[in-house]
């Protein structure tokens, strides 16, 4: 009688068990990977969803105001530039930059929710393995004590074969039931590793949101910047601003003529001065010329304030900060050996200037500078100091510029490439 009584405690455990291992199998055989029919965190989670599709509205709804600009920038951007079309462009930019600032600050909320989300499911599905192994455990536990006694025994302490044959079918069930939680308990774990890694993409996302976040607060600064400097300097008169335009398109056309020149010249200069700096065109690495503390405007970027007063960003413009802060005085460095081959001071455009040549077709260009160290002629090594960075308007050698930064260039055949294909 007591062992029958055993028997009976083991096939009530084996239904107990299955019936766990059926919910476990519900829950991981559902939809999506974090729908449970079964969950302790259940009320929050569905709560968390309901925030999520909130939000979603949200940012659908700002992105529709933010796409509303595009149809007035590219409309204004087609009529004939003049003061009142320039400023009104700005305009639209900036709003449309706040848009997108606005839109990224609800984005970072919803990965922010989605993150809480995603843990309280982990933490269920921990809970529910810790059950899964308790649950193992029992019934381990019970089969090791029926392992320990012989088929003889159990069939002696039974009063007939239908007894006996009842017994062996329990310990048959539950060594099934150990099977369904076993597997189970697999599913689970790979269902946590896939949580973990959600969650860790998440906070990575969230990074990069805020990285997104600080350039867009740059840019709105540099067109509110940009603004500012061209009401001052036309008092939005016509006359004054198109004379303005023509003398940017005059030095800048002097310039590019300049560089051709300096392109035909290098390799005689090199030549005379017996230089060869050991140069790969094919594997070209470059140095940062100032510390790498973000980017402002990348080579040919849509959102350039001065695009339709100069045509397309030709270079980098890299942030150069003191103590947090944008400043002018960053250490400019050569970001390879070369020779200077030409010093501009006082340029309405480029302000203070230098070029050097690093060999018969590859020229770097740093424009803006407060400072500048060297001559024409200079040889100079890598990462020597050869200006101080500017751009503060109104500060010496700034030229047209919304704000500090350094103006970096790459020109290969006198022709701008983007610098990031060569900076280490």
């Amino acid at each position: 009688m007591q062992l029958n009584f055993q028997f009976f405690f083991l096939i009530v455990l084996s239904i107990a068990v299955l019936f766990g291992a059926g919910q476990i199998n519900a829950q991981v055989s559902s939809a999506t990977l974090f729908d449970y029919y079964y969950t302790e965190n259940a009320a929050e989670i569905t709560a968390l969803s309901k925030e999520i599709k909130q939000k979603e509205l949200e940012i659908k709804k700002v992105e529709e105001q933010s796409n509303s600009f595009e149809g007035e920038i590219k409309k204004k951007q087609e009529e004939k530039l003049t003061i009142e079309s320039q400023i009104v462009d700005l305009e639209n930019q900036m709003a449309k930059k706040t848009l997108e600032l606005s839109r990224i600050g609800k984005q970072k909320e919803l990965v922010n929710l989605e993150t809480r989300q995603v843990e309280k499911q982990l933490e269920s599905t921990r809970r529910q393995i810790d059950t899964g192994k308790s649950r193992i455990s029992e019934v381990i536990g019970k089969i090791h004590q029926l392992d320990s006694r012989s088929y003889l025994e159990i069939m002696v302490s039974n009063p007939d074969f239908s007894s006996f044959f009842n017994d062996l079918e329990a310990i048959e069930s539950v060594e099934k039931g150990l099977s369904v939680n076993i597997e189970a308990q697999k599913v689970l774990y790979s269902q946590q590793k896939s949580q973990s890694e959600d969650v860790k993409g998440k906070l990575q996302r969230l990074d990069l949101l805020k990285l997104e976040e600080e350039r867009g607060k740059i840019l709105l600064e540099s067109e509110k910047e940009a603004k500012i400097q061209l009401v001052e300097a036309t008092d939005r008169n016509e006359k004054k601003f198109q004379e303005l335009l023509a003398g940017l398109h005059l030095e800048q056309n002097k310039l590019e003529q300049e560089i051709k020149q300096i392109e035909e010249d290098i390799q005689i200069k090199l030549k005379e001065k017996k230089l060869n700096f050991n140069w790969d065109p094919d594997n070209v690495r470059l140095i940062w010329p100032v510390p790498n503390q973000g980017i402002v405007t990348y080579f040919h970027d849509p959102g350039y304030p001065y695009k339709r007063l100069v045509g397309p960003h030709s270079g980098l413009d890299l942030r150069t900060l003191i103590g947090g802060k944008p400043s002018n005085g960053v250490p400019v460095r050569a970001v390879a050996p070369g020779v200077v081959v030409k010093v501009i001071r006082g340029g309405k455009y480029v302000g203070n200037a230098v070029y050097i040549a690093h060999s018969d077709n590859f020229m770097s260009i740093y424009l803006h500078l407060s400072r500048v160290n060297v001559a024409e002629d200079q040889v100079v090594g890598v990462a020597e100091v050869i200006a101080a960075s500017g751009g503060m308007p109104g500060t010496e050698g700034a030229g047209l510029s919304s704000g500090p930064h350094l103006h970096f260039e790459t020109r290969v055949d006198g022709v701008p490439a983007d610098p990031l294909q060569y900076l280490q």
